[in-house]
This record gives C-alpha cells, structure tokens and sequence, in this order.
C-alpha cells in the first residue's frame, strides 16, 4: 500500500499544470463574451440600419442585409457553443482529479479493511446501531494511530471526542445517553484501560453526580 504522504506528494505533482489550465481557459471564456457582445451589437446596428433605410433599398439590397444580419447572429451563436464547450471541458478536466482522488481514496480503504485495520466495532458501526453494545466487556475500537495518519483524509469521516478526530486506538463511550459527544480517545481522557463500572466525560460527570429527586414518604 502506497504511503499516504508518497500518494500526496504524487497526487499534488499531478495537478501542477491545473492553474495555468485553467487561467487560459477562462481567459480564453472571457474574451469570446466580449467577441459575442461585438456581434450582438453589430447586429442590432445592422438591424437598425435596416429598419431605418429598408424602404429606400432594392429588393436585392434588402436580401444582402438580412444576410449580413443572420451572418452576425449566427457568428454570435457560434461563439456562445464554443464557450460552453470550453466551460463543459474545464469542468471535466477538474473533475477527472476529483473522480481520481475519490477512487484512490475507496481503494486506500479496501486495503486498509483488507489489512484488518478497520474494526466492525468502531463507533461509526456503532452509531449507525444505537448505543447498543457499549457496554460489553472488552470492547476495542482498533484502528491503529500509524494507520489513521497514513489515510488519506476524508472530509465526510465522522470525527469524535473533545479533539474532533475520527476514531482511531481504543475509545470509551460516555454513559450519559445525552452526551453531545458520545465517543472519547482514550488518550485524549487519561485512560490507558477500560475503568470498572459507569464512565462519564467531564462534561458530563456533574450531572452524574447529582442526586437524583427524594421520592414522597406516603
């Protein structure tokens, strides 16, 4: 499996022309708007010019105007397809880096569940299950820390804990089922084990530890 800082090194060689294409490109999208705007304008004179002195013209005069005026409109529409095209094809060619870093970034996973980084306890398994099965003993969430700085970043991984990183070595959930944060780094909370019995984050642990209401004596 390629390095994630090898893959960039590559991926940012690759788009080193990028700028400079796409400068000429709307470089070259401004200059035809002003080339359809000349042609606009020229044909509307012409067409002016034509309604003014139509009269006083042959019938052979009139022809030769009305062509020079579709001329102009049709050169004026010529240009507006071009510029879409040039503006379709830059589209694409930003695309295609897009589409590239999308299909590395699904193989780079693959790898990495192939090489049994990614475990089908992690919390975004989790997640997507409820707050069932938290509380089991021996519950890892093991993605390696090398592993995770070695992946490239996707911008829609669920990140967790205080330090707003995804999930990554072992993790403890907060017993607080209305913890906006749910999921903590071992690290990031000053664990090295699981601790016995209920845990609650810091944000939590004051509300944990108020006494809940003194039922009524009848």
């Amino acid at each position: 499996m390629i390095s994630s800082v090898l893959y960039l090194e590559q991926f940012i060689e690759s788009l080193d022309p990028l700028p400079g294409e796409l400068s000429k490109s709307f470089k070259d999208m401004r200059e035809m708007d002003e080339k359809v705007e000349q042609q606009k304008s020229l044909a509307e004179k012409m067409i002016n010019d034509y309604n003014r002195t139509a009269h006083e013209m042959a019938e052979s005069e009139m022809k030769e105007h009305v062509k020079k005026i579709e001329a102009a409109w049709q050169t004026a529409s010529k240009l507006q397809e071009d510029k879409v095209s040039l503006a379709t094809q830059t589209y694409e060619m930003v695309d295609k880096h897009i589409r590239r870093l999308d299909s590395d970034l699904s193989r780079f996973e693959s790898e990495l569940a192939e090489r049994g980084g990614l475990d089908s306890g992690s919390p975004t398994n989790d997640k997507k299950n409820g707050r069932r099965g938290r509380q089991e003993e021996g519950e890892n969430y093991q993605l390696a820390a090398q592993d995770v700085l070695d992946m490239p970043v996707d911008p829609n991984e669920p990140t967790y804990c205080s330090c707003h990183q995804v999930s990554y070595g072992e993790m403890i959930g907060c017993d607080n089922p209305d913890c906006p944060i749910e999921w903590f780094h071992f690290g990031c909370v000053g664990l090295v084990q699981k601790p016995k019995g209920k845990w609650y984050c810091a944000r939590c642990k004051p509300q944990a530890s108020e006494p809940g209401p003194k039922k009524k004596k009848k």
